[in-house]
């Protein structure tokens, strides 16, 4: 390791080292591997200063603070400090720009995710619901749906490798390493199983119908927030500007009868909570208002470390609410499955409960010996009572 040289590459360049070498980067973990970089676009900058130091970065942007993981947006100077690369957590200022600048995030091979960027411990931003979607998207090919995925983000070719490795069952990593021979091969027997704005959508399936007669039995929507409502003003807050875009892609879905799914992440306080509920959706509470069916997935340290998700029924517009259950999740094959060790019977189940089930069981203990205890007292009151004197 003495003999090694290193030098210093700019984030930008690391998407071609990728495909040629295997890359690691420095963290409060020691090296760690990258295994992706994802483009996010263009974003409006917000400048980190410490010491002497300026980070740009996006406003979801995590940085590691003494108060947990924290958005660059939701910074507090007066009580957060910041984990840089000497261990210790310094003070910092922050603020929004007007500039754009190019963001991209990497994602990490190590179950804490967490790397240096410019000597400030930083987080991927990715959460998992780009996974959760793909696996979805996955599974409904495989049950011979046509399957329509709208990526407003990443890349067609990241999204493509994400169901790949999941239909291949193999890891992203060896992804990259077959041959275009043996993926024709992987891709001809899967073939065999399958059947061969709001506005924009409705024309792409218009166009679809009529030069390829493909008509989709579910479309994925990766992801709404980014989109532009038909009808938008300048005036419109954010909260009317999603309601506005979760109305225009329902009314799609009610169109043409075939369910729309899409995903949007959770504000301040819902970050980072075992369990979240409809209030915790950011910028704006319309999708919830406006949606049929909710499923909120979280993932605590715990789970984390697991491998697993909570999934809690939200809302159903159709049905009961409030059903939690857990699944697996593969990060390396893009993949989210049952847990065969989760047994649901009736309205229970063995899964691990909830902070709010915990404290119901709590009650209940507590009530029912109080219970046992307000009998026996009457049981011998009763009892004075009856003696002879």
């Amino acid at each position: 390791m003495d003999n090694l040289d290193y030098k210093t590459v700019k984030m930008s360049k690391l998407n071609n080292l990728l495909k040629d070498y295997d890359v690691e980067v420095d963290s409060p973990d020691g090296w760690v591997k990258v295994t992706d970089y994802i483009s996010k676009g263009k974003k409006t900058s917000w400048e980190l200063k410490i010491n002497n130091k300026i980070i740009k970065s996006s406003q979801n942007h995590l940085y590691e603070t003494n108060n947990g993981w924290k958005l660059a947006k939701t910074l507090d100077e007066k009580t957060d400090m910041i984990l840089c690369d000497d261990k210790k957590f310094h003070t910092f200022s922050i603020k929004k720009t007007k500039k754009q600048i190019d963001v991209v995030d990497l994602k990490i091979d190590h179950i804490n995710h967490r790397y240096y960027t410019n000597g400030i411990s930083s987080h991927n931003t990715n959460m998992g619901k780009t996974l959760v979607k793909c696996s979805l998207a996955t599974n409904c090919l495989l049950q011979n749906k046509n399957v329509l995925y709208v990526t407003l983000e990443m890349s067609e070719n990241k999204i493509s490798e994400r169901i790949m490795a999941n239909l291949f069952d193999i890891s992203m990593d060896d992804l990259k390493c077959v041959t275009r021979d043996k993926f024709n091969e992987k891709f001809q027997n899967f073939k065999k199983l399958l059947n061969n704005n709001a506005n924009h959508i409705r024309n792409l399936l218009k166009e679809l119908k009529v030069k390829q007669k493909f008509i989709p039995d579910i479309i994925f929507i990766d992801y709404m927030e980014l989109m532009i409502a038909i009808h938008s003003k300048k005036t419109d807050t954010p909260y009317h500007e999603l309601k506005k875009i979760s109305e225009e892609i329902r009314a799609i879905a009610v169109e043409l009868g075939i369910p729309i799914v899409s995903a949007v992440q959770s504000n301040r306080k819902g970050f980072g909570k075992v369990e979240i509920d409809l209030t915790d959706i950011s910028d704006s509470i319309g999708p919830a208002k406006t949606a049929d069916v909710i499923i909120g997935i979280t993932q605590s340290e715990e789970f984390r470390k697991m491998g697993k998700f909570s999934w809690m029924l939200l809302k159903n517009r159709y049905g009961i609410n409030k059903r939690r259950i857990v699944v697996n999740v593969d990060y390396y094959k893009m993949r989210v499955y049952e847990d065969q060790n989760i047994e649901i019977e009736g309205n229970g189940n063995n899964i691990p409960p909830s902070p709010k089930e915990q404290q119901q069981q709590i009650n209940n203990a507590i009530s029912t010996v109080n219970n046992l205890a307000q009998k026996e007292s009457e049981d011998k009151f009763k009892k004075m009572l009856d003696i002879d004197i």
